[in-house]
């Protein structure tokens, strides 16, 4: 059986994404996938580690929105090792309780044997913080 590149994970992962279709997030990614979030303001992990972590992380993200979308969305493969991708894109999202969260993001995936072993994002820190503030206020 042949493995897709890393180029077309990466891309179907982004896709599943923009859908917050967190079943097919999952299926792009390996059971011991880590996320990291080096940027994440207070009141948001920075790293989550393992499926179960992810899914903990991001079911209650998907339930969150009535509107989701990355648009703008580039996905470069690396020139120097086949495994990695650079995806550039950005957000914007809306929900029925008037939260609103638009942002931009750089993010370098590692895939092994067809699936992502390791997803880094990078984001304004700024537009996160203002949303971790409306979850609080809101909860």
């Amino acid at each position: 059986m042949t493995r897709p590149n890393a180029h077309s994970v990466v891309s179907r992962f982004i896709e599943c994404l923009s859908a917050l279709d967190v079943d097919g997030m999952a299926s792009c990614l390996s059971d011991d996938i880590l996320l990291e979030l080096p940027a994440a303001p207070a009141g948001m992990p920075q790293e989550i580690s393992g499926m179960a972590g992810f899914r903990a992380f991001f079911d209650p993200v998907a339930q969150l929105w009535d509107d989701f979308a990355l648009f703008d969305v580039a996905v470069h493969p690396s020139a120097h090792d086949p495994g990695i991708v650079f995806v550039e894109y950005r957000s914007d999202a809306h929900n029925s309780r008037g939260m609103s969260y638009a942002n931009t993001y750089l993010s370098k995936a590692t895939v092994h044997n067809g699936e992502i072993i390791r997803y880094r994002e990078m984001f304004d820190a700024g537009p996160a913080a203002a949303l971790v503030a409306q979850l609080a206020a809101h909860a």
